[in-house]
């Protein structure tokens, strides 16, 4: 059963984003866009590359990725996530785009994103597990990735408060 929410980043989503990294692997948090032909585009991104704070979202993306070039085109998306055994969705309007460096890492593309709507999506017999999940080939070198990726987009968020 789907229920509109405030629009603003839902407390478990909000959580997940705020934790470790290294407690949060295997959460994927799917970014849909629209294509230039209207159909959707279906990107996957995880907590290395998201991060929340005064109700806003930074998020991290390859500079030469489908998904970043539909942000730029149309500064919009809808981000999918599961937690607490519920589905979450997030419209958002793009607010700013800029480059991320993230001390040494590859260079990505950052997106401010302002959450203007969100729903949540529960079934009252059962409780969803999980979303799509992954596992890392190489934790330690990911998690050091994600965590400069991190601080560089949390940094963008504390210069725009």
């Amino acid at each position: 059963m789907s229920r509109e929410l405030e629009p603003a980043v839902p407390e478990p989503i909000r959580r997940r984003l705020q934790d470790e990294p290294e407690r949060q692997v295997g959460l994927t948090i799917l970014v849909m866009s629209e294509l230039e032909t209207g159909w959707t585009h279906l990107a996957m991104v995880s907590v290395g590359e998201l991060v929340t704070a005064d109700g806003r979202l930074a998020l991290a993306l390859w500079p030469t990725s489908t998904c970043a070039a539909n942000l730029t085109r149309t500064g919009r998306a809808t981000l999918a996530v599961v937690a607490d055994g519920v589905a979450f969705s997030l419209r958002c309007q793009v607010d700013d785009e800029l480059p991320i460096t993230a001390g040494g890492g590859p260079a990505m593309r950052g997106f401010v994103l302002r959450v203007t709507a969100a729903t949540e999506d529960a079934a009252p017999y059962a409780d969803l597990l999980s979303g799509v999940t992954y596992r890392l080939h190489d934790a330690q070198a990911t998690l050091i990735r994600w965590r400069r990726t991190r601080a560089a987009l949390a940094a963008v968020l504390g210069a725009r408060r």
